[in-house]
């Protein structure tokens, strides 16, 4: 019986680990064109949900509120009419009073970049409040300049006079201090110091100020901006998002309601059935496709795996050839760990890929018959392909022991218990 050794091994382990990547990008790109059939997919339901709203609510008027709201059982869909009326007198009012104020008319004069005031004045005081303040920090953070200033250093008032000043501990390091404080800010001397920082000291409160000042003269014109900018966005989308509440309203209806329940609701109205019937199909065909990926996505993560630990495998034999320079495995070992046979990932691949394509595609949502026991499934890949690998399909099969799908069996009238 062949023996290999631990340098066959690793090789075969490299081209193992090249094969498993090979068809782990090839499901990668499956699973990709999977999301895009879902996006679409889910853009076709927001399409049809939006007719059926459309149907349900031709007018945004109290009437057809009224109307609507007995339909689907939902009281607070009442309200919604003077509660628009009632946002787009506010927003009307906001923007006017907004366009009528002195500061938001002369914004750009204020606030324009190059030429606006406060922007001007802002540039103009900054550097020297900016200098000023570097100047009062290096006085106030050097030690003991609390204690010049208290005592006088510098001035008339000092204590500490004459020639025996020089005998004095308490003068020495007051001197010591006055000089590194002249040496940084670069002046001869500490009366000058003096004069620089207070000179600073006021400029920066009375600069400071100013720029507070400035702040909140500019805030206020922001704010006054902003506000007008939402107010008028509000206003324009207004239908939208009150006909999007209709929407949510119409979809908690239909996703929370039995199929029987929703037909009994629209049973008068052929349209709504064809809409509805089209909106629910669209639904399993998304769940359909998502469950698929879900799978593709577990292989993935089932190469991911085998990569990882044969990549460790392959290390530790390639971290001490020495030490396992007597390993070998048998022809039997070995083709188990190295199966490289392309064809059965190839029919894996092409039943994940023939599946979404299928239920992709499906467009005859008028099918189905409301008076017989169906599976949307079945429907849309006429009972050609098994899906006991689709969670929904296999939990279906199960509680429906005596469900039997023939082909083209089905009238145009709705229905479906799945």
């Amino acid at each position: 019986m062949a023996q290999y050794s631990v340098r066959e091994f690793i090789h075969e382990a490299h081209q193992q680990i090249s094969f498993f990547e090979a068809q782990k990008n090839k499901l990668a790109e499956l699973s990709a064109d999977h999301a895009k059939k879902i996006a679409d997919l889910a853009q076709r339901f927001r399409e049809v949900l939006n007719q059926i709203t459309k149907t349900l609510l031709p007018e945004f008027s109290q009437s057809a509120l009224f109307a609507l709201s007995e339909l689907i059982a939902n009281p607070t869909l009442l309200s919604l009419f003077d509660s628009k009326e009632h946002e787009k007198t506010a927003l009307t009012a906001t923007i006017s009073s907004i366009e009528k104020n002195k500061f938001y008319q002369q914004r750009d004069a204020f606030l324009n970049p190059e030429t606006g005031i406060i922007i001007q004045q802002e540039s103009e005081l900054l550097p020297l409040y900016e200098k000023a303040s570097s100047i009062v920090k290096i006085c106030e953070s050097t030690l003991r300049f609390a204690e010049l200033l208290r005592r006088g250093y510098g001035t008339s008032s000092y204590p500490h006079t004459g020639f025996f000043r020089f005998f004095n501990s308490e003068f020495l390091q007051d001197w010591k201090y006055a000089d590194i404080i002249c040496e940084k800010l670069q002046v001869s001397s500490f009366t000058e110091a003096l004069s620089l920082y207070r000179e600073s000291k006021d400029r920066y409160e009375t600069i400071g100020e100013t720029l507070q000042d400035l702040t909140k003269q500019k805030n206020e014109i922001t704010s006054l901006i902003e506000s007008y900018d939402h107010a008028i966005e509000q206003l324009r989308s207004i239908d939208q998002r009150y006909n999007e509440r209709i929407r949510m309203s119409v979809e908690i209806f239909i996703t929370s309601n039995s199929k029987q329940k929703i037909a009994e609701v629209f049973q008068n109205n052929s349209i709504l059935m064809e809409q509805y019937t089209c909106l629910d199909g669209l639904s399993h065909q998304t769940a359909y496709i998502e469950q698929v990926r879900e799978k593709v996505e577990s292989e993935i993560r089932q190469f991911d795996e085998k990569i990882h630990n044969l990549t460790i495998e392959k290390q530790r034999y390639e971290n001490d050839m020495y030490r396992f320079r007597n390993k070998r495995w048998n022809t039997e070992q070995f083709s188990r760990k190295f199966n490289r046979n392309e064809d059965v990932y190839d029919r894996r691949l092409h039943k994940y890929r023939h599946t979404g394509d299928t239920i992709y595609s499906f467009n005859d949502y008028s099918r189905p018959s409301f008076i017989e026991e169906f599976l949307w499934w079945d429907i849309m890949t006429d009972g050609r392909l098994d899906g006991n690998f689709i969670p929904d399909v296999h939990e279906y099969y199960a509680s429906h022991p005596s469900y039997h799908y023939e082909r083209n069996s089905y009238s145009t009238d709705y229905g479906d218990n799945s």
